[in-house]
Formats: structure tokens, sequence, C-alpha cells
């Protein structure tokens, strides 16, 4: 079973590491607010990822790293934005829908964009 090694979020970045090799990094990028093509979509803060990558594809790292980056975004009220960019075994219509599954909305111009979710009552 696949163990998260590094597990970290604040004001400048979000890291997580998996011990398969697998990981995700994100990056503060407010300066996306100014993005005309996108910028009605942001609520600051926002990351951008810098990378995602699953070592090994089709075995659910890439989604146990993907709740993770949301459940960070949520508890900083951040925004995340990401350019889709199809390699590997998905095309761009599936990387849609793969990144639609986590609350992203396509904007266009190959740009996923998601928004922090409410955090409940009790956190």
């Amino acid at each position: 079973m696949t163990k998260i090694i590094v597990d970290t979020a604040n004001e400048r970045e979000i890291r997580i590491y998996l011990d398969s090799r697998s990981c995700a990094e994100l990056d503060r990028a407010d300066y996306l607010a100014d993005d005309e093509n996108i910028q009605t979509h942001l609520e600051c803060p926002v990351y951008w990822f810098a990378r995602i990558k699953a070592r090994v594809e089709g075995q659910g790292d890439g989604t146990l790293l993907m709740k993770r980056v949301c459940d960070h975004a949520d508890h900083l009220k951040a925004t995340i934005v990401n350019c889709i960019n199809p390699y590997g075994r998905m095309n761009l219509e599936q990387l849609i829908q793969w990144f639609s599954k986590f609350g992203f909305d396509y904007v266009g111009n190959e740009t996923v964009v998601r928004k922090p979710k409410s955090l409940s009552l009790k956190e």
C-alpha cells in the first residue's frame, strides 16, 4: 500500500511525496489573478501545479495525491490552477474529466481551475 512520506502545505507551497516516488508540487501564484483568460474564476490565494506525477499510472497514486492537494487547498481557502499537458495514457478530454472528479472546471486554453470548497462547521 502506498504511503505519504511528505505532506506539507503553507502560504508558499503544497508538497506531497509518496513512498512510490509519485509527487505533487504546487507553488503560490497569485499573479495568475491578473490573467484575463482566467481572472473571473480565481479567488486568492492561488496555487499553481509545478508538477503532479504518478510514477506508475493506473495504481491510484494520482487520485491519492489529488485528494490531499484538494484537502490542503480547502483548508487554506485557496484556488488551484493547472494547465493540462496531455502525455502518458490520457488525452486532453480524459484529463479534463479526471480533474473534474476533484471539482476542477475547464476554463479553456487547456486550463482547469478549482475554487476552495466550504469547510464544515466542525473544522
